[in-house]
């Protein structure tokens, strides 16, 4: 294992060395082979510029004499001396140089491929056709030499691209007729003065003579260029001996594309770089990799494409030689290298050899075994240890049994306290109130307490522990919307650890209950493994507290709102866009007097009815409030004044609707109006407060006589017999006025207050009313039957036309010796209406008794005139003894 650490250790190191050295070298050569590849794209641009320079100078420094009229083309002999003498001082790249005017003359002079000079001439003189001459040694025409037929020079390549210029350019390729051979032409327009196109100026070359210095550009390469027109994608020239063209054999000119050139190497970059514009590129395999320069080249007129490719295989070869001999030489140090470390690990290794099968079989279990110590270096003090440990672990075997005897006992005993403890924890968790449950991470139940079970609806801890709670008992809202996941962690991590939060909890049973929990962090051995969850069912306390809430805001009696909310309301809705806010203030009639004779209950019901009204009449939105006893409130926003009319009408006529204890419902209501935003709504109530009590104080005094006259009819309905008796009374009442000599007003007054005595007894139950006057009453229905003096008095009081009348008929039990009720006054305290009231009453109801018997009257006469100065008023008693006495034989 050593010898193969060491080895790979070596191979590593090779590698290590190695591999940056050998990556360095191919990097070098690719940077140096790029350059070399822009080197040479940039000098076939050169080569470019100068190529090109000579018919752009010769345009540029000729078309002024010819613009100016400098030359004068009409002279032929000047003519001619100038084209041949610029041609002729020019290289054999440029070819041909003339002119063509905008009437198609052309005059010019063009060389052969051998380099001769001819002067050439289209115009009247020749019929349209070019003709061609020598040239003498004064640089004028010689003799005829050809005519390549009629031919107008304004249809050819170089005339319309200088026409659609209109400045200098250069033309597009096409075929020399002179040479037949591929050309191109440097343009020139030139102007008048007044800016009107006269001709064309054109020096022409030949693109042979491109791929000639195309291939002495790449000689010292041994690379390769390529000029690819862009867009066509035809050849301009390339460093090959591969053709740009051929010429067909009917003259036509037929040009190639790259992919003629059979170099699929070329053809791959080109097609790379116009697919993702990389203009620098490595194509090929390891044995023929080139390095490729593209870069655009333009001209006005030209737009090409420059390819330049170098290949790497020289230097590749003298890497490939130097990488062996770096591999041999590394070959011979690793068997140098391995035969020196054999032979130290002889040495050095052999005593460690000896320790490790003395450790193998003292592992095994024979403890007898111990390291023999050779020498005093690391591994003498590694076996020296050795030894020592192996003499500590010898003794403590041996002592051993008797250790594990000791631990297991000891063991038993912490078992045995720890079951007790978890007993007595178990035993106070099952007796809380609170249910109490424990969570992991992932809300999974840990364990419960009984409590919890119970409040759950389980049975067994069994059907909790284990299961996912969140979605168990917490996943949802009382609506039935799903809560969100992990509630705990939300809640400890807004710092309410401990802290009671109320939350819903579902039963097994599919019900759920309002509950409030608290939760701590659980942690062992510092790591934060879940929680400790203690909750109690608040389902009785929210109750409780939605009840508060609710008479918080709500009159308990009748379910409206109250004031305080009114009042909150009120502010609320206080705004510009509710304008107009209409307010109708409402109060009951006859509150008072009914709770004072009928009793509170029956008082209730009037509240209770009216309160039905308005909640069956207000419009969504209205508030309607009981802000008093007997008040009401209606907040009408976004109401104009007759809406509330009509309203408050309805309502009235709804509440009119309904009797209680024969007494119709009545209310008298004020309305006002918030118009403006600066009113204050306040205000506005109180106007509507005070409306209402001008209303009340004109509708109290139909409504007393009103009530009165229901109440009587209600009672005389029940009792028959209280109406006869009431009108004998009345009448009895009214003889004795007269007979006393009183005015009519009093005489009137006391009639009435007869008729009316007993009208409290509307308040007295079936029962008592229904018992004869020989039946004894209880003490309690003998109660009940004194009050209908008080009741009688506070009816009579309801109406300004019975006020006077109230002190009569409340006092009409009193007697004469102070004995009666309800005040027992004596003698003439008593009211004199009460005195006569008392000695007809008590004469009446004698006679009523024996249905009004002849024998009945004396009766009821002996019992006046016994009970004058006692129970009656002796002049009263008197004066009544001798009316009847005057009417004897009357049935009275």
């Amino acid at each position: 294992m050593v010898i193969g650490s060491f080895i790979l250790l070596n191979i590593i190191l090779a590698v290590g060395i190695g591999y940056p050295a050998f990556s360095n070298w191919y990097s070098s050569i690719e940077k140096t082979t790029g350059e070399l590849s822009e080197n040479l794209n940039q000098e076939t641009i050169n080569r470019i510029d100068s190529f090109i320079e000579a018919p752009l100078h010769i345009n540029n420094v000729n078309y002024k004499m010819i613009e100016n009229g400098m030359i004068d083309l009409r002279d032929e002999a000047q003519r001619e001396k100038f084209f041949v003498s610029i041609l002729s001082s020019y290289t054999k790249n440029i070819f041909s140089y003339a002119y063509c005017t905008v009437n198609g003359d052309y005059y010019g002079a063009v060389k052969d491929m051998d380099g001769t000079i001819k002067i050439a001439k289209n115009d009247a003189d020749t019929g349209g056709e070019t003709w061609y001459y020598a040239v003498n040694d004064d640089m004028s025409a010689g003799s005829f030499l050809k005519s390549t037929g009629k031919d107008d020079l304004r249809t050819s390549v170089w005339y319309e691209a200088a026409m659609n210029a209109g400045t200098p350019v250069f033309s597009p390729a096409y075929k020399s007729p002179f040479q037949n051979e591929m050309a191109m032409a440097a343009v020139y327009p030139i102007y008048d003065s007044y800016g009107t196109l006269e001709g064309v100026l054109t020096a022409s070359l030949l693109l042979p003579d491109v791929s000639e210095n195309l291939a002495g550009i790449v000689n010292g390469y041994g690379g390769f260029v390529a000029i690819v027109e862009k867009g066509s994608g035809y050849l301009i020239a390339n460093s090959s001996a591969a053709a740009n063209y051929t010429v067909s054999k009917d003259g036509k000119l037929e040009r190639k594309y790259l992919e003629s050139l059979n170099n699929p190497a070329i053809l791959d970059a080109y097609q790379q770089y116009r697919g993702s514009g990389t203009t620098k590129l490595s194509v090929g395999d390891l044995s023929n990799k080139l390095f490729v320069k593209v870069q655009e080249y333009k001209q006005d007129g030209l737009n090409w494409e420059i390819l330049s490719a170098v290949p790497e295989s020289p230097m590749a070869i003298e890497i490939s030689r130097n990488i062996w001999l770096a591999v041999v030489f590394s070959c011979a140090m690793f068997v140098l290298a391995m035969a020196v470390y054999y032979t130290i690990s002889r040495r050095l290794l052999k005593p460690l050899k000896e320790l490790l099968i003395v450790s193998e079989e003292f592992s095994s279990g024979d403890l007898n075994q111990r390291a023999t110590i050779v020498r005093n270096d690391e591994i003498g003090r590694i076996s020296e240890i050795f030894n020592k440990v192996a003499d500590a672990m010898q003794q403590l075997a041996n002592n051993l049994e008797a250790t594990v005897a000791q631990r297991t006992e000891d063991l038993q005993k912490a078992n045995e306290t720890l079951d007790e403890q978890r007993s007595q924890l178990r035993l106070i968790l099952d007796n809380t109130v609170e249910g109490i449950l424990g969570v992991d991470l992932k809300m999974n139940c840990t364990f419960c307490n009984e409590s919890c079970l119970r409040l759950l609806g389980y049975s067994r801890p069994e059907d909790l522990v284990g299961k996912d709670l969140l979605w168990l008992i917490h996943h949802s809202f009382k609506d039935g919307h799903s809560k969100r996941e992990d509630p705990l962690s939300e809640y400890l991590s807004g710092g309410k650890a401990g802290h009671a939060v109320e939350d819903v909890i579902w039963r097994s049973d599919g019900t759920c209950f309002d509950t409030e929990y608290r939760a701590l962090p659980q942690y062992k051995n510092g790591q934060h493994i879940g929680y400790v969850v203690t909750f109690t069912d608040i389902t009785d306390r929210k109750r409780e507290e939605e009840k508060i809430k609710y008479l918080n805001c709500h009159d308990s009696m009748t379910g409206l709102h109250n004031r305080g909310f009114f009042e909150l309301k009120m502010q609320e809705l206080d705004t510009e866009e509710n304008l107009p806010v209409s307010l109708i203030y409402i109060d009951l009639n006859g509150l008072k007097m009914m709770n004072d004779t009928f009793g509170h209950a029956s008082g209730d019901k009037l509240i209770l009815k009216v309160a039905e009204v308005l909640k069956e009449n207000c419009r969504k939105g209205d508030v309607a409030a009981r802000v008093g006893g007997d008040e009401f409130c209606v907040l009408l926003p976004q109401t104009k004044l007759d809406e509330a009319k009509r309203l408050a009408g309805k309502l009235k006529e709804e509440f009119s609707r309904y009797k209680i204890n024969s007494v119709s419902c009545s209310m008298a209501f004020g309305i006002a109006v918030k118009r403006k935003p600066y009113q204050r709504i306040e205000k506005v109530m109180e106007a509507a407060e005070t409306e209402m009590y001008r209303e009340k104080s004109v509708s109290q005094k139909s409504f007393g006589l009103e009530a009165i006259r229901s109440i009587l009819n209600t009672l005389y309905e029940k009792r028959p017999c209280e109406k006869r008796h009431s009108e004998e009374v009345g009448r009895l009442c009214g003889e004795m006025g007269a007979a006393t000599g009183l005015p009519e007003s009093e005489l009137k007054m006391l009639k009435n207050a007869g008729y009316l005595h007993d009208i409290g007894k509307i308040a007295l139950s079936d029962e008592i009313l229904g018992k004869g006057p020989n039946v004894p009453l209880t003490k309690s229905e003998a109660y009940m039957l004194r009050q209908h003096t008080s009741t009688g008095y506070r009816l009579l009081n309801l109406s300004e036309e019975t006020l006077a009348l109230a002190n009569g008929v409340y006092g009409h039990h009193e007697r004469w010796d102070g004995k009666g009720y309800p005040k027992g006054l004596k003698g003439t305290e008593i009211p004199l209406i009460s005195r006569v009231i008392c000695v007809a009453e008590a004469y009446e109801q004698i006679r009523n008794r024996a249905n009004y018997s002849e024998e009945s009257r004396a009766e009821a006469l002996r019992a006046i005139q016994d009970g004058a100065g006692t129970l009656f008023d002796p002049q009263i008693a008197e004066t009544f003894l001798r009316m009847m006495a005057d009417k004897p034989g009357e049935n009275c």
